[in-house]
């Protein structure tokens, strides 16, 4: 059987360091209460249509991931106090399998304002922090980023699946959360996707790495297949032994490292053996 695991993110590239903040709070529409007809018969000819707003087709549509609510202390005058101190909600979480430590690149329209990492993780909504200012759009704005930016991924952990043995035997549990995580994929289609096999210590060398990369190519042939995500996205690497989240010396420690960890990533992030066998 192969379970789902929620671990904290481990292996960021060093040079990914700290950054600030994001949000958007939403206001719900008002419902336009419509009349009872007279009669049973719905006579839609005899209802005039609702004007859409006139500012409508100028308004761009919102980025489906994005800002939803910025936060910053009362307290925070300064920029510098401001981006250290804030906080930003956005709008995914655990359902969409991101995990703790993902980092994130923020943009108002085409412009790119800096990083932000995720900080704590609900089902449906996250907190993110600002690691890397690079753009600002208002000096006068202490807090950098506004409700509506739009997020892009830059080194985002999801789901990591584990294996019992070196079968790929998804549960139910396991197929429903990896739908979610899958459509957060297509969500961003110029991201690709990384999936990293690893193994236990047990047999040699060459067996772990041949172990590892088949459990990615499994994982990998399963989101194609079932979640139509374009092979041309899928980079599967098999690591071996090690890479280990726990150790070896017991089973349970064996178990947490025969696993596939799903990373949604900048073009920049695929290595390059992969990216050159996409080429071939």
């Amino acid at each position: 059987m192969s379970s789902l695991g929620r671990g904290p993110l481990r292996l960021f590239p060093a040079r990914r360091a700290c950054l600030a903040a994001l949000a958007f709070s939403w206001g719900a529409a008002a419902i336009a209460q419509i009349p009872a007809a007279d009669t049973a018969r719905t006579d839609t000819a005899r209802r005039p249509a609702r004007p859409a707003p006139a500012d409508s087709a100028a308004r761009p549509a919102l980025p489906r991931y994005r800002v939803v609510r910025p936060y910053a202390p009362a307290s925070a005058g300064e920029r510098q106090v401001a981006i250290s101190r804030g906080r930003s909600r956005v709008n995914f979480g655990s359902r969409q399998g991101v995990q703790p430590g993902s980092i994130f690149a923020v943009f108002n329209g085409g412009l790119r304002l800096g990083l932000v990492q995720v900080d704590s993780v609900g089902r449906d909504t996250s907190w993110v922090r600002l690691i890397k200012l690079e753009n600002v759009l208002d000096p006068a704005q202490p807090y950098p980023l506004d409700r509506g930016c739009a997020l892009q991924p830059e080194f985002v952990a999801l789901e990591t699946v584990y294996f019992d043995g070196d079968s790929l035997a998804l549960s139910l549990d396991l197929r429903e959360r990896l739908r979610h995580v899958a459509g957060f994929i297509l969500s961003f289609p110029d991201s690709p996707v990384l999936l990293e096999g690893h193994s236990d210590d047990r047999g040699k060398k060459a067996e772990q790495l041949k172990r590892s990369a088949l459990q990615a190519e499994r994982l990998k042939t399963y989101l194609h297949e079932f979640h139509r995500i374009p092979l041309s996205r899928l980079h599967a690497r098999g690591y071996g032994s090690e890479r280990p989240m726990a150790s070896n010396a017991a089973e349970a420690g064996r178990r947490q490292n025969r696993r596939v960890e799903i990373l949604l990533v900048d073009e920049a992030e695929v290595p390059p053996d992969t990216a050159a066998a996409k080429k071939q």
